[in-house]
């Protein structure tokens, strides 16, 4: 009995000394794994914040629908459209301004200026394909498709940026203002991606071209439109459209051009496009057969009317395209 007595003493006694190092280890193990729990969730939502990143990183440099399928490993077709309209503009006087001030401050004047574009054309249906130099070219009707609507929001898109562009001052140059020349033209197109390593959304086909020699013969503040967008346009009566006459274009001969003048229910105030539609105005007042059906009485010009002011846009939203920078292809 006393020796049985004893055993349960010496279980006992041990039982003592180990349970609470059990417990004391037990605690330390369920600290580590809460740890470790902490760790991995931050790690993942790391992972999560790195991953998204760089899918707004690649659906800036591609249309979404195209990052997609490469991200899917997908090959991606080229695609025709029947209709789009294509924007070109670059800088007048841009050589003899780059020459005239160091590197870094012709990249802080092209910066300010396509951050100045970019944030503007975000209120309309288009897309951005690239910038080469101080060239700055969008489309409108691809990579999504919106039916008629192209010619109408590349118009209203110009008429702003050449508006804008007398906000941003040279760096050497306080004084003065860039100046745009513009053009604008509207055909069938044909969009893909060219290349494995670092891929480009290219467009091909003369509509691509034609849209570059409108810009090339346009005029300083001025907005260059063919023949194909005048017809697009004045199916609207909205825009005020002046005739330039027949001029010769390199590799195309000789074409009827337009002057884009402005949009009748938009003016330019502090070099910022402005609406002045009422759409419950409209609604109450029908316009009478035979006119132009436009409510405002405001007609927009091409001219700043205040160098210094930066007034944001106020424009009725339309369908979002991403804001990508693509690339092109131009002969």
């Amino acid at each position: 009995m006393s020796s049985g007595l004893t055993v349960r003493i010496c279980l006992l006694a041990i039982a003592c000394l180990i349970y609470p190092v059990v417990i004391f280890s037990f605690k330390q193990i369920t600290e580590w794994i809460r740890d470790y729990a902490q760790s991995l969730k931050e790690k993942t939502e790391d992972l999560k914040r790195q991953r998204q990143l760089a899918e707004d990183l690649l659906n800036q440099m591609l249309p979404k629908s195209v990052a997609k399928q490469l991200r899917q490993r997908k090959h991606v077709e080229a695609e025709s459209y029947e209709k789009v309209t294509i924007f070109f503009s670059d800088i007048v006087g841009f050589t003899s301004i780059s020459a005239s001030c160091s590197p870094l401050q012709v990249v802080e004047m092209l910066n300010n200026l396509y951050m100045c574009f970019d944030t503007r054309i975000d209120s309309y249906d288009v897309y951005k394909v690239e910038t080469i130099g101080d060239a700055y070219m969008v489309v409108s009707g691809l990579p999504e498709r919106n039916g008629d609507r192209h010619a109408d929001e590349i118009a209203k898109m110009a008429l702003d940026l050449v508006a804008a562009v007398r906000q941003v001052s040279i760096p050497h140059m306080p004084n003065e203002r860039l100046q745009l020349r513009a053009g604008i033209h509207t055909g069938p197109c044909v969009a893909g991606i060219v290349g494995h390593k670092m891929p480009r959304y290219c467009l091909f086909g003369d509509t691509v071209n034609t849209a570059s020699r409108m810009e090339s013969t346009s005029l300083p503040q001025k907005i260059h439109t063919s023949s194909e967008t005048y017809l697009a346009l004045i199916k609207d009566h909205a825009y005020d459209l002046q005739l330039r006459g027949e001029i010769e274009v390199k590799g195309k001969g000789k074409m009827n051009t337009y002057w884009l003048i402005g949009h009748k229910n938009f003016s330019v105030q502090n070099d910022s496009l402005v609406c002045h539609w009422n759409p419950n105005m409209a609604r109450k007042k029908k316009p009478a057969p035979g006119s132009l059906g436009s409510v405002g009485n405001s007609s927009a010009t091409v001219q700043s009317l205040g160098e210094n002011a930066t007034t944001p846009v106020s424009l009725p939203s339309s369908t979002k395209l991403p804001h990508e920078v693509g690339q092109t292809s131009q002969a």
